[in-house]
């Protein structure tokens, strides 16, 4: 009621100024238009006032995400910088390291300067990715692609014309060409004697006709990715195939029986009995 008066009495005097109180009707009118006029301006102000402080948050924020990113920035920097000096320090001890083996006569220059190419090659590069590794089967190398653990030992592609050997727990200066190097390898599988743990190819067989979805046959042989693969797909995709993904180790059962010259050997080279 209060700021109702006060809205009232400003009209009135606002009117008398302009020459004189009008009719009833005419003042109840032009005192609801003056009340209305004024709300509206109200809310035009606070509007304004929102509109400001809405453009002062959002340049407020992006000056705080451009001050977030140039810290970030500069910790990057610092951080690489930090690396660098590390690797030189590291690099210059190592050099250190070996002018004094060759000084006191347990290294050659010629074996230092191997060892310091060996070093710097392993710090820039890590250990390679088991699916890189060249290997003499398509088995093997879906095995690879699967393995689950260590590097294992043996020849891996570097670029698409070489490989180089990583002997388990870093790398070494023995390189060749890639065709070489698949060469190689196909060449020591097959020449892997029939010594040791033989396979019995009856028994793979058999396990591939009889329990072959799970892929039982391929652990038997040691290739674990593949029968991991086939086990998965079995549970997957019968419903699917309408159970038909069940021929997939029933055929593998029988070219292992049939002495296929994709299931001569096991997974390690070794020919099956």
């Amino acid at each position: 009621m209060r700021d109702f008066l006060r809205h009232f009495a400003h009209w009135r005097n606002d009117k008398l100024e302009a020459g004189g109180p009008p009719d009833f009707f005419a003042t109840v009118y032009t005192f609801k238009d003056y009340i209305i006029k004024g709300k509206i301006m109200g809310k035009m102000k606070g509007n304004r006032l929102n509109t400001a402080a809405n453009v002062g948050s959002f340049v407020t924020g992006r000056q705080q995400l451009k001050f977030q990113e140039q810290i970030a920035a500069n910790t990057s920097a610092m951080l690489a910088l930090q690396q660098q000096q590390a690797a030189r320090a590291d690099h210059d001890r190592l050099v250190a390291e070996l002018d004094m083996a060759v000084a006191c006569g347990r290294m050659t220059v010629e074996q230092a300067n191997a060892h310091m190419e060996l070093t710097i090659y392993n710090q820039q590069h890590p250990a390679p990715h088991p699916k890189t590794r060249v290997v003499p089967t398509a088995s093997a190398a879906v095995d690879g692609f699967l393995r689950i653990g260590g590097v294992p030992a043996g020849w891996y592609k570097q670029d698409g014309l070489s490989a180089r050997y990583w002997d388990g727990q870093r790398w070494t200066l023995n390189t060749m060409q890639l065709i070489r190097a698949k060469q190689v390898v196909k060449q020591q599988w097959l020449a892997t004697p029939a010594i040791g743990n033989q396979k019995s190819r009856r028994i793979a067989g058999l396990l591939g006709i009889f329990l072959g979805m799970f892929g039982i046959h391929r652990f038997y042989l040691g290739h674990t990715g593949i029968g991991v693969l086939q086990a998965s797909a079995f549970v997957l995709l019968f419903a699917a195939t309408y159970g038909l993904i069940v021929l997939w180790g029933v055929i593998e059962g029988v070219m292992i029986i049939s002495d296929a010259k994709a299931f001569k050997r096991d997974a390690h080279g070794i020919p099956l009995a």
